[in-house]
This record gives structure tokens, C-alpha cells and sequence, in this order.
């Protein structure tokens, strides 16, 4: 197993309107009642060469996908032909140990972040995919769209990045230091300077190394910044600022969590769900506090890592690792959350896992994992990303039968 595996959520103005709100394919992020359950369909996808999937990002067209292997690799996945763009980072750049990508809300670019592949040095990376180069012409060479930030060369890992809920810049997740004396840092990215500038906050996290962030408010509605850390230790981090003044606050409201491998954000930042790869729970920070254990739904025999929300947040997927014969999805609905302490299969988090697992065309074997994941936007289907360390990658097209579906 591979590092990161051995660390193992106005009233109808008539009854026609208010039937087609309420329909199983609508996207109502602050809707009353949850929509539908999913009925799920998989596909194995055939990309060659293709190692371990690590993130994956649509452009807000939907036309295609980012998708970051663990080290080196970018594919650019066309959805409408259904195949994939190798490039590989070591030869046009550097050797690269990928961290996060994200494209700016207009669709324009993506940021793409991660370090140097060494252990010489810690030193970030920092890339530009432009998109209007690339779509003009997607057979050009690659130097063509994709450019370093030379300001990113900066002596951390960076791990992670996030745009707010706001038109503002984006915000990196950097990590450095060892041992004892680990650093984390929120640093803001001006995409139109190509420089940091803004937020530039730091804290110890001693032994324990973060890997991942979200914007989600604080008890008085206001924005915050959510740092979950899961890689040789467990706690969290909230950034927020109160009339004005920012603080940083550990593990709020619970320090028991357990590793934290990756977070996922409502849209608007109301609350955020956290994926606990060892204790195996999701909880929810909200309100400025993360749950307790009781009140947070347990996944015994499910390897859980990965989470993402549907763009309009009406649903996440969580993802992880193999489970007897089956590759582990667990569907979660906004609004479907509350935990009855006595029965927490109520809480509304539906295992929907990809069947035969281990049987072709999947070929998993008890040490897959599915990372990442993605909804395209505008309907209810997307892709999965995966595999199986030292082995072959995984991507996998899904479809909610009684969604809307995914031309």
C-alpha cells in the first residue's frame, strides 16, 4: 500500500410548478425534503496507461475533465468522445507529487498544485491550464495550455486548493516542516498577478501533516476556512474571523474524529461533511463545531477516503476502498443528515457500491481504492477515479438512472 492508504450532505404559485420542483432530477440546494436515492449504473472506462487517479475536476462546460494521477500525470478526459489526453508533467516540467487542481468559477483556467517528487527538498509546484488555448485546439502541444507559476516555487508541499463561495481568490494549503514541528499555512493566490497576496496565515500542527480545506461559515454565518488533517495524527483546523480579527481554532468541538483524509463543502459553505479513513464515520462541521462520534454515521466494514458534492449540492459521493466484492459509494442527500443516536443506518447515508468488484472489467483487488470523484455538471452522472497501488488506474463513468442523464 501506498502512503495515503496505509493511513487509512418560496412557495409554488401552483400545484404544476410544485410537482416539478419537487421532481427526483431537480437541483434545489435548499430544498425541504432530500431528493430521491439514486439507482446507480457503472462503467468501467478504457484509458490506457493509466496509474492510480488521485483528483478529478469537470470544467464547469462539462465538456471534459482534469484528472491528476498520483505523480507526473495529467489526462485530459473528452466526455464527448469518451477518451483521454496523456501528459506527462516530468518531461515538459518537473517531477511532480500531485496535490489538488481547481478551475476558476468563469471556466477560464485551472490551478493545479502539488511539489517537487524528491526528497532532496520540499519545494511547491504551481501550474496554469488555460482553457481557451486548449479548446481552440486540443490537438496542440501541451506547452501550448499549460504553463508553471515560477511563484510557486515555494519551500512547502502544497497540498490543496479551494476558491471561497465569493468571486475572491483562491487559497493553498501549504505544509512544511517534520517530525514535531509541522507547519500549516493558508496562503492566497492572486490568479491575475501570479503572486500571493491577501491571507497569509500559519499554525503548528505538530506531529500530524494536513491535507485538505474548505470554505464553510462560522456560528454567525461569516466565512471560515476548514483544514482537515489525517497523515500521522488526527486533528482540525478552522481559520475564521470575528469583527474582523481572525483566529485560528483546533480541533472545535471534537477532537476524537479520528484521520481525516478529505472534506467536502455544501454549496455557500453552510456545512461541511468530513471523511474519517480511520474511524470509518462522516461528520459534519456546522455552526462553527464538528459532531460528536454518536452523532455521526458509522461505516464499519467500508474503507471510506474520498468525497465530492454535486455542483448544485443536492447530493456527495463518498468513496473509498474495497469491501468484500464491492467498491465502496456511499450516496448522501442535502437535508438527509440527522443521526438518531440509537440507529445510525437512519441517517440517510445510502450504500451504493459498484457490484463485482473484483470481477471484469473492474479487476480490484482488496487493496483498490476509489480517491476522487467528480459529478458532471448540469446532470446527475460523472466519473470516478481510482486503482490499485504499483498496479493499474481506474476511471469509471457513472449514471443515477433516475436522474437526469449525462448525454
Amino acid at each position: 500500500e501506498n502512503e495515503e492508504e496505509n493511513e487509512e450532505e418560496n412557495e409554488e404559485e401552483n400545484e404544476e410548478e410544485n410537482e416539478e420542483e419537487n421532481a427526483p432530477n431537480s437541483s434545489q440546494g435548499d430544498q425541504q425534503e432530500p431528493v430521491a436515492p439514486g439507482v446507480y449504473t457503472y462503467n468501467r472506462l478504457p484509458i490506457g496507461g493509466l496509474n492510480q487517479l488521485h483528483r478529478i475536476e469537470f470544467h464547469p462546460s462539462g465538456d471534459y475533465a482534469l484528472l491528476l494521477e498520483q505523480t507526473n500525470v495529467l489526462h485530459i478526459f473528452d466526455w464527448s468522445s469518451q477518451s483521454a489526453k496523456r501528459v506527462n508533467f516530468e518531461s515538459l516540467f518537473d517531477s511532480v507529487r500531485w496535490g489538488d487542481l481547481v478551475f476558476n468559477p468563469s471556466g477560464e483556467f485551472a490551478l493545479i498544485v502539488g511539489s517537487l517528487n524528491t526528497n532532496a527538498e520540499t519545494q511547491g509546484r504551481l501550474y496554469r491550464f488555460n482553457h481557451i488555448a486548449y479548446s481552440e485546439n486540443p490537438a496542440r502541444s501541451p506547452e501550448d495550455y499549460i504553463q508553471e507559476v515560477p511563484q510557486g516555487r515555494i519551500p512547502q508541499e502544497l497540498k490543496a486548493i479551494e476558491y471561497p463561495w465569493t468571486s475572491d481568490n483562491p487559497v493553498i494549503l501549504g505544509v512544511s516542516g517534520s517530525n514535531s514541528a509541522n507547519i500549516l499555512s493558508l496562503l492566497e493566490f492572486d490568479p491575475t498577478t501570479n503572486s500571493f497576496s491577501g491571507l497569509n496565515v500559519s499554525i503548528s500542527s505538530g506531529w500530524t501533516r494536513c491535507d485538505d480545506l474548505g470554505f464553510v461559515n462560522n456560528e454567525f454565518e461569516s466565512p471560515g476556512i476548514l483544514t482537515t488533517c489525517g497523515s500521522n495524527g488526527a486533528k482540525t483546523f478552522y481559520y475564521t474571523a470575528i469583527d474582523g480579527i481572525g483566529e485560528w481554532r483546533q480541533n472545535p468541538g471534537n477532537g476524537s474524529t479520528g484521520n481525516i483524509s478529505r472534506l467536502g463543502t455544501y454549496p455557500g459553505g453552510d456545512y461541511a461533511l468530513l471523511v474519517s479513513w480511520s474511524g470509518r464515520r462522516v461528520y459534519r462541521f456546522q455552526n462553527g463545531l464538528v459532531n460528536s462520534a454518536t452523532e455521526a454515521p458509522g461505516f464499519s466494514s467500508n474503507g471510506i477516503w474520498g468525497i465530492k458534492f454535486q455542483q448544485e449540492g443536492d447530493r456527495a459521493l463518498i468513496m473509498g476502498r474495497t469491501s468484500g466484492s464491492s467498491g465502496t459509494v456511499l450516496e448522501y442527500r442535502h437535508n438527509s443528515y440527522n443521526c438518531p443516536s440509537a440507529n445510525l443506518n437512519e441517517c440517510g447515508i445510502h450504500d451504493v457500491s459498484i457490484p463485482n468488484f473484483s470481477a471484469a472489467p473492474f479487476n480490484a483487488t482488496s487493496n483498490t481504492y476509489l480517491f476522487d470523484g467528480a459529478f458532471r455538471p448540469n446532470c446527475d452522472g460523472g466519473l470516478l477515479g481510482g486503482g490499485t497501488s504499483g498496479e493499474s488506474g481506474l476511471l469509471i463513468r457513472f449514471q443515477i438512472d433516475n436522474g437526469r442523464e449525462c448525454d
